[in-house]
């Protein structure tokens, strides 16, 4: 299966190679739509400051973090697990935060544009933008699949997966995270073409991977119909969530506040469980449900006890999280 033998996770001595087959799926937009997300999470941001104090509250919540793991957590991490014996398995790297890094260099580059669209929010490019989302079905979205196409075709990437540390992942994640930056900036005009157009994106898409999956054992002839399933996959996503999740929610609420510090301590946590879990004298499906389970029980009861019963200021900037009011 594709690039099994790369990744650098602990693992389990017996495989379940059936995975492969969902996860192809969901690898080819998992890391591109978050990226995406987080362009349209600086929008909502942009709005309530300006471009310094947007600045200054990303580098506290992007930068800040991403300095405190790489030095302090990583490298005990990496030392755990080499003691352990995972010294095959295991690549000397930033693990999982090479996320944060490639994030707050967008924000850096995209700075000037997103400055400018809020000076003029009515500019040429914007009533030019609102004019295509406007064509009927929402096909006017498609506009934006231009530069994906083009960086896959341009770069020619061994993999469409392959976003961490490559030239392609910085790329990608640069247009999607200007992209998602762009539709929200056209205000209404883009949900409703996400919602119009989302089930011809579904179907899209499911058709693209079938045929990958079928035809060519989920090794696709070309780079360009990949990011082509990958855009309507994320159009998909975001049509679906528009129509069916755009209202006021606690639970949305608790889990969008959430997302962010649960993404920075999964990988450790996810780490440290494998190497008791991987040990036990059980089926690997059993071993896959507890890791997957205790990955999120144990995150969420970090964010729990740490962030929100008991909020500890000084530990916040570690989570990504802003810092709470000072009482009066």
């Amino acid at each position: 299966m594709p690039f099994a033998h790369k990744i650098s996770f602990p693992q389990n001595d017996q495989s379940l190679e059936v995975l492969w087959i969902p996860l192809a799926a969901v690898n080819v937009w998992r890391i591109p739509i978050l990226f995406l997300v987080s362009g349209m999470g600086a929008y909502f941001a942009m709005r309530r400051r300006d471009w310094k104090g947007l600045l200054k509250d990303r580098t506290l919540r992007i930068l800040l973090p991403f300095i405190i793991f790489v030095f302090l957590v990583t490298p005990a991490l990496i030392a755990g697990m080499y003691l352990a014996g995972w010294r095959e398995n295991y690549a000397l790297n930033f693990l999982h935060l090479w996320f944060l890094a490639n994030l707050y260099i967008y924000i850096l580059l995209s700075l000037p544009l997103m400055v400018y669209l809020k000076r003029k929010p009515d500019a040429w490019p914007m009533r030019a933008l609102r004019c295509c989302m406007a064509v009927p079905w929402g096909l006017g979205l498609y506009l934006f699949g231009l530069p994906y196409v083009a960086e896959a075709v341009l770069l020619q990437p061994a993999g469409y997966e392959a976003y961490a540390f490559t030239l392609h992942g910085l790329v990608l994640g640069l247009i999607c995270f200007i992209s998602g930056y762009c539709m929200v900036s056209a205000g209404s005009v883009f949900w409703s073409a996400a919602e119009r157009l989302r089930w011809l994106a579904l179907l899209i898409a499911l058709t693209l991977y079938g045929v990958r999956l079928i035809v060519f054992e989920l090794e696709s002839p070309s780079m360009s119909l990949v990011a082509f399933e990958s855009l309507n996959w994320i159009f998909a996503i975001v049509g679906f969530g528009s129509r069916h999740l755009n209202r006021e929610s606690r639970m949305l609420t608790y889990l969008s506040r959430s997302v962010f510090p649960v993404y920075i301590l999964h990988m450790p946590v996810q780490f440290l469980l494998s190497y008791f879990v991987f040990g036990l004298p059980t089926s690997a499906w059993l071993k896959f449900v507890l890791v997957c389970l205790g990955t999120l029980i144990v995150c969420y009861l970090i964010y729990e006890l740490s962030m929100r019963r008991l909020p500890l200021r000084w530990a916040r900037p570690f989570l990504g999280l802003s810092p709470l009011p000072r009482p009066s």
